[in-house]
């Protein structure tokens, strides 16, 4: 989970002060929680973060979900029909990274959003400067691949040359399945919590 260091957030954020200040107004003009799930699937957390909000705690909740399924996004705003929660939950279908929200969201969750799409989810998040950023990490493909291709590319040219370099201090990390896949996994996550702290979250 993640929030913004009101402290810092002016001065990190990638959009302009007037942008700034319309963002900021816009989030504060509302009397609902706006909340946003990117990559929601099958929506069975989002309903669950919906009946948790709204009717547990109480809260004023306007959530949307977001997902490239259509067939899924057809059949969640189905149930939202079905239990009478059209009105405050709704579905679209849209890549992460090209979506553009009608109301600012107060919350961006990304729930097991897979490999990239967690982290297109917080760069939506910091782009419409959400109040908090929640992200539960799902695979981690992305570094693997890039590990994958250079050890490809090391076994083509060989250790004929006899060099080094400090990568290779890591091979008996890297050479072990299980051990490599916690690595990268950890070295992704963490640059992830990096980027978000310089962009004013903490």
């Amino acid at each position: 989970t993640a929030e913004p260091d009101k402290q810092h957030s002016s001065s990190s954020s990638n959009t302009g002060p007037d942008q700034q200040q319309q963002q900021q107004q816009q989030h504060s003009s509302s009397s609902s929680v706006h909340i946003l799930d990117c990559g929601c699937g099958s929506s069975h957390l989002t309903f669950g973060t919906y009946h948790y909000l709204s009717n547990i705690r109480g809260l004023p909740i306007q959530l949307t979900g977001i997902d490239t399924n259509k067939a899924l996004m057809d059949r969640s705003n189905q149930y939202c029909e079905d239990i009478g929660i059209s009105d405050y939950a709704r579905f679209r279908t849209a890549a992460i990274r090209n979506y553009q929200p009608q109301q600012l969201p107060d919350i961006v969750l990304a729930l097991h959003a897979c490999d990239t799409a967690t982290d297109e989810s917080l760069a939506l998040g910091i782009k419409f400067q959400a109040r908090i950023v929640m992200s539960v990490p799902c695979c981690h493909k992305d570094l693997h691949r890039q590990q994958q291709r250079q050890h490809g590319a090391k076994r083509q040219r060989g250790s004929s040359s006899g060099s080094s370099s400090s990568v290779d201090l890591f091979d008996p990390l890297l050479s072990h399945g299980i051990l490599r896949q916690r690595m990268l996994d950890l070295l992704t996550d963490t640059f992830r919590a990096h980027l978000l702290r310089l962009m004013g979250y903490r």
